[in-house]
Order: structure tokens, then sequence, then C-alpha cells
């Protein structure tokens, strides 16, 4: 059982290690910026870093916020925001209380399972300071286009 639970976690480091590696390559691309499928690789590989499972509805909501807040980064945030949920619910066949919840979720499981520093690098303040979950949402996107899209 020890040999078993030592294999899972052996396989988890090698995961988390290998999403880094994969934005680091999609980075070193010459002059370009990431765009499209990039784009899309860059969030999951940067979710895969938080220990957010793939599985969960929660993932592919989130990843949706993302997307919609970085390609209207130009645009006013509160209008991007205001019907967000509602609009990745409709996408989805969901209620966008469900969505909400949802990404709610993930998002505790990143910072349950993410180191702090890690957190601290994205959110600015570790795990310890509660914040409103559309602020995390904007922090995340605020992260990806900071790092990887400029």
């Amino acid at each position: 059982e020890m040999e078993k639970t030592a294999r899972y976690m052996n396989d988890l480091v090698q995961q988390l290690l290998n999403c880094s590696n994969e934005n680091e390559k999609i980075l070193k691309k010459e002059g370009k910026i990431p765009e499209g499928k990039e784009v899309e690789q860059i969030v999951a590989n940067l979710m895969c870093e938080l220990g957010i499972p793939k599985h969960l509805k929660g993932y592919k909501y989130l990843m949706e916020a993302l997307y919609m807040l970085i390609e209207d980064a130009e645009s006013d945030i509160i209008e991007v925001t205001k019907g967000m949920y509602l609009k990745i619910a409709q996408k989805y066949g969901a209620t966008s209380e469900r969505v909400e919840h949802d990404i709610r979720y993930v998002i505790k499981i990143a910072f349950e399972r993410s180191d702090s520093e890690k957190l601290n690098e994205i959110f600015g303040y570790g795990s310890k300071k509660e914040v409103k979950l559309m602020e995390k949402i904007m922090l995340l996107s605020d992260y990806i286009r900071l790092q990887y899209l400029q």
C-alpha cells in the first residue's frame, strides 16, 4: 500500500513538473505572442500546475471564464464579469449558481494542493487572505496575461 502511494505521489510530482515545462516550450518560440490553441494550452498547463483535476466540471467552467477575461482584456472588466456565470451556464446547460459553486470548488482545491510559493506568485498573498471568487478569477487571468501573453 505504501509503495502504491509513493508511486502515485511520484507520478503527481512528474505531472506538475511537465506542466511547467510545457509553458516554457510555448514561450521559447522566437518573439511570437501565443494565441489560439497555445493560449488554451497555457491555461490548461497552469491549471495542472495548480493541481486542478480535469474531470471536475469546475475545471471547464474556470477555463471558460479565463478565456473570456483574456479575450476581453481591453473591455470594461465589470461588463465582462457581469453575466459571465450566466454565459458559461448557458453554454454548458447548467445554472449560473452551479457554475459559480463549481469554480469556487476547483479554486479551493488549488489552494489546498498548490504550493504557497506558486499561490503567492499568482495571487500576491498566499492562501491566508480570503477574497471574492471573481477577484481570484481576475487575478488568475491577469497572471496568465502578464506571464505569457505579452
